[in-house]
């Protein structure tokens, strides 16, 4: 049993933050691009002009991802929810 007070509980608590945000940086990764934006608040429960920053720095690069580089990966999803038959 998990102690309700201590360094133990900390551990275990806060490490559970981590997982979560390292997950939705991996789901967003796939999804949009990018690594998921507000990790910085979901990790400290704090919002940082840092955090602020890479959110902007994060969004830049979905945007530009999404809109000019993103066409195979668009081709490739479409052809595998058969919607497109490519032929030669």
């Amino acid at each position: 049993m998990i102690p309700l007070a201590g360094p133990l509980f900390f551990v275990v608590y806060l490490g559970k933050f981590e997982v979560w945000a390292d997950h939705a940086d991996e789901i967003a990764t796939a999804y949009g691009g990018s690594a998921a934006l507000k990790s910085d608040f979901t990790r400290t429960n704090k919002r940082t002009p840092k955090g602020a920053f890479d959110d902007a720095v994060k969004s830049t690069l979905r945007y530009l991802k999404n809109n000019y580089f993103d066409g195979a990966r668009q081709v490739w999803l479409i052809h595998c929810y058969g919607s497109l038959t490519l032929t030669a």
